[in-house]
C-alpha cells in the first residue's frame, strides 16, 4: 500500500495503526464512514476487507484531494466527501463509523493544516458523538481512539446519545506509565456489558514491545512526502 502525505502538514502516526488493528479484529460488513480521513490511511488499510465500502469525509480540501490521490494510487473505489461533520446531512445510513478524531488542546500556531487536523475545537467531542449517533443505522458500530484522560467525558457525553461502549482498550507508552490513548468500540442501541481488553504496552526496555512490533509488521504501508 502507498500513502502520500504532506511534508509539512498532518501526518498519520501510530494511533491510526493501533486503531486499525483494534478494528480489524471484527469482521465488518456493509457501508462505513471514515470521519476526519486525512490522507485516507484508515480507509486504505480497511480496504483489505472486501465485504465493505467506505465514504471518507474530511473538512479540509487539501485532505480530500490527498485522499483521492491515495485511493487512486491504491486502486480503491471509495467516495471522498468534503464536509464538516456537523453539516453532513445523511441519516441512519452507515453500518459502521471509524475515526481518529482531533483531541489535542495545544495549537500549532503557524500551521493551519495541523491545527485543523489535530485540535479539538475543529471537532468537539460532543458534536462528534452526536453526529455518529445520527449517522449510524440502528445497531451500527463506532470505532475511535481518543485521549485516555478524557474517558469520563466520553462516557458522560455518550449518555446523551443512543451509543453505548461495548469494548475498550487502554494504550500505554511503557508499563509504568499512565495510559495516553484509549480505543473504543461503541454500538447504537446496545445492551451489552463492556469488554475491557488487556492494556497495550508500546515500548519495553529494549525498544518496541512484541505486540506493537507485530502490528507494524502486519501493516505493509510505504509512505512518500508531497510538498
Amino acid at each position: 500500500m502507498i500513502i502520500y502525505q504532506y511534508k509539512n502538514g498532518y501526518r498519520y502516526n501510530s494511533d491510526s495503526l493501533i486503531l486499525y488493528d483494534f478494528i480489524r479484529a471484527d469482521k465488518l460488513k456493509g457501508l462505513g464512514l471514515d470521519i476526519g480521513t486525512g490522507s485516507g490511511i484508515l480507509s486504505i488499510l480497511m480496504s483489505e476487507n472486501k465485504n465493505i465500502k467506505i465514504d471518507a469525509l474530511d473538512i479540509q480540501e487539501e485532505n480530500a484531494k490527498l485522499c483521492e490521490l491515495n485511493f487512486k494510487e491504491n486502486n480503491i473505489n471509495y467516495q471522498v466527501i468534503l464536509s464538516d461533520i456537523k453539516d453532513y446531512k445523511v441519516y441512519n445510513h452507515y453500518d459502521f463509523i471509524i475515526s481518529n478524531p482531533p483531541f489535542y488542546s495545544k495549537m500549532q500556531a503557524s500551521n493551519k493544516h495541523l491545527n485543523t487536523s489535530r485540535h479539538i475545537d475543529f471537532m468537539p467531542l460532543e458534536i462528534f458523538l452526536k453526529s455518529c449517533d445520527k449517522l449510524l443505522k440502528p445497531h451500527g458500530f463506532l470505532y475511535f481512539c481518543y485521549d485516555a484522560k478524557k474517558i469520563d467525558l466520553i462516557f458522560q457525553l455518550m449518555q446523551n446519545t443512543k451509543l453505548k461502549c461495548e469494548k475498550i482498550r487502554f494504550i500505554h507508552t511503557k508499563i509504568d506509565k499512565t495510559a495516553n490513548l484509549v480505543l473504543i468500540k461503541a454500538r447504537k442501541l446496545s445492551k451489552s456489558d463492556i469488554q475491557i481488553l488487556p492494556a497495550l504496552i508500546c515500548h519495553e526496555d529494549n525498544g518496541l514491545s512484541e505486540e506493537l512490533n507485530n502490528i507494524y509488521q502486519n501493516i505493509k504501508v510505504h509512505s512518500y512526502d508531497l510538498q
